[in-house]
């Protein structure tokens, strides 16, 4: 799927050929994303963020495609909100997604976490391809560290099976 015309979208970064992880959209960009052929919206910003776009469900779900608003709150994420939203991008692998929070960072921590743990992408490359997005500060590298604890019970780096590759 092509979404280099989308680049005025900020911090966006394709994670596979799927799925494509962003800052906030406007309403123009989710009308381009849906004729790039998108079919899902997953939101982790809260409806109160300053550059929060109002109504942003209503205009998803008019354009015909999926809405998934599964805030995490910026000072304080949820172990078990980050758990659920890595299971949903998993169940959506094979359809068209684009996951967006207001600056691509609270994403970004948890497509490290879905690279490394269900792409079964290597160290190196995971971290990489997080710090060109930031540098998580120390309550999100803590809340990773959690996820993470959690992921390595439930998926195991070593079991092929877990990981696919596009």
């Amino acid at each position: 799927m092509d979404f280099t015309h989308l680049s005025q979208i900020g911090q966006v970064q394709q994670v596979h050929g799927l799925l494509i992880s962003s800052g906030q959209p406007s309403i123009e960009a989710l009308i381009q994303i849906r004729e790039a052929g998108y079919q899902n919206i997953i939101n982790l910003a809260l409806q109160d963020a300053s550059n929060a776009l109002p109504h942003e469900d209503r205009i998803v779900l008019q354009q015909g495609m999926d809405y998934y608003h599964l805030p995490l709150l910026w000072d304080q994420p949820s172990v078990s909100q980050g758990l659920v939203i890595l299971e949903l991008l998993h169940h959506l692998r094979e359809q068209p997604t684009w996951v967006h929070c207001a600056l691509n960072k609270r994403v970004s921590c948890l497509i490290y976490l879905y690279r490394r743990y269900y792409m079964g992408v290597d160290l190196p490359t995971a971290q990489q391809l997080l710090e060109q997005i930031w540098q998580p500060d120390a309550t999100w590298t803590g809340w990773m560290f959690a996820v993470e604890q959690q992921l390595k019970l439930q998926r195991p780096l070593n079991a092929d099976e877990d990981c696919w590759q596009f």
